[in-house]
């Protein structure tokens, strides 16, 4: 009777220590790739995998603060010419259907190319872009429509000078009720510093 016991204590401690194993393993792999699927994406990674669809900017003033991450990105030096095509697209999805059919992905794209190989030619660089606050944003309806007018200001470098230049956005609101840009305009530059 004692070997049975002795025999059945032996096998519930292996079962017992071959659980505890397994579990081992399998948290530690969970936990490796937990930590794996974590890493930081650059910014332009950032931009691109984000889904307009599910998760578009909920107001005027945000959709220009995500407009203007994806062109602080294009300024940086950093993006490949793949990656200028596909932020390219990202921005192009901000545009109101008008300003889409006047300007075809592809010409906004080749548009944007010619953008950014100018400013490298100039060594211009964004340093900062500051967007109005949410209480500077002007609301407006315009032939029934619902327009929204967001003001930034780039601060950019230029060899050894600095200039601040305004832009001003007009948004529409559409039948989704997300907000994307009919129109913008480049304002007068305010100041001009050398180094």
């Amino acid at each position: 009777m004692k070997k049975v016991i002795r025999m059945v204590v032996v096998v519930i401690i292996m079962a017992v220590l071959i659980v505890g194993y397994y579990y081992y393993l399998s948290h530690r792999n969970t936990t490796k790739a937990a930590e794996e699927t974590t890493e930081e994406l650059t910014e332009v990674e950032d931009i691109l995998t984000t889904d307009l669809e599910g998760d578009y900017p909920p107001s005027p003033r945000e959709v220009i603060k995500f407009y203007d991450r994806i062109v602080s990105c294009y300024y940086s030096g950093e993006c490949s010419e793949e990656d200028i095509t596909n932020l390219a697209q990202v921005q192009w999805a901000l545009l109101d259907p008008d300003l889409q059919e006047i300007n075809p992905i592809e010409t906004f794209a080749d548009a944007v190319k010619a953008d950014i190989v100018a400013n490298q030619e100039m060594k211009r660089t964004i340093v900062n872009i500051t967007v109005c606050s949410s209480l500077d944003v002007e609301y407006k309806t315009v032939k029934g429509d619902d327009i929204a007018i967001v003001y930034d200001t780039y601060f950019m470098k230029e060899g050894s000078s600095f200039e601040n230049t305004n832009q001003q956005y007009a948004l529409r609101q559409g039948e989704d009720e997300k907000w994307r840009i009919i129109a913008f305009d480049l304002s007068d530059v305010n100041t001009t510093t050398d180094d």
